[in-house]
This record gives C-alpha cells, structure tokens and sequence, in this order.
C-alpha cells in the first residue's frame, strides 16, 4: 500500500481575516508549528474541517483495507480508534 506523499504534520482548519467575494466565512488549512499553509482559501468551516481531516480520512480507509485484505489481522480497538479520530476530526 503507498504512503501518503502530500504535505505532513497535524492539519488543521482555521479562521482567516480575509473577505472573498464579499464573504468573511473564509478558512484556510494549515500544518506544522510554524502554521504553514496547505489550503488558502475555504469558503465554510464545515469544508475546511473536512479538508483538514483528509491525512486521517486516508489513514483510517488504509487500515480498514489491510483488515479486508487480511482478516487475521483485526485488531478493532486499533481500528475502531483510527475511524472514530479521523470522523470526529472531519465533523467536529
């Protein structure tokens, strides 16, 4: 299975100061401790949630894969963790 080759580190959605098309509900998404930018701009907190959950979307459909592909291999506490973080990090 590849490994993600985007950009690494925590994501996360945040609020910016910018006006598009005359709207401020703008985000963008951010990564790292220098808070580097991964998404400029995001129209909605609901979708820049979403975007930023992406590397945990991918790494909870990743895990769900190898325990399809490899039955003996279920360890659902594991499983049950990766989903819950990678749902709650998109919806929350």
């Amino acid at each position: 299975m590849s490994k993600f080759k985007g950009t690494q580190g925590k994501w996360e959605a945040n609020e910016t100061e910018r006006f598009y098309n005359g709207s401020k509900d703008t985000y963008e998404v951010n990564y790292g401790n220098d808070g580097e930018c991964v998404c400029e701009v995001v129209h909605g907190f609901d979708n820049a949630k979403l975007i930023a959950a992406a590397p945990e979307l991918l790494e909870a459909l990743q895990t769900i894969k190898k325990v399809l592909e490899s039955p003996e291999l279920i360890d659902a506490g594991n499983l049950r963790r990766v989903t819950n973080n990678a749902i709650n990090k998109a919806l929350n």
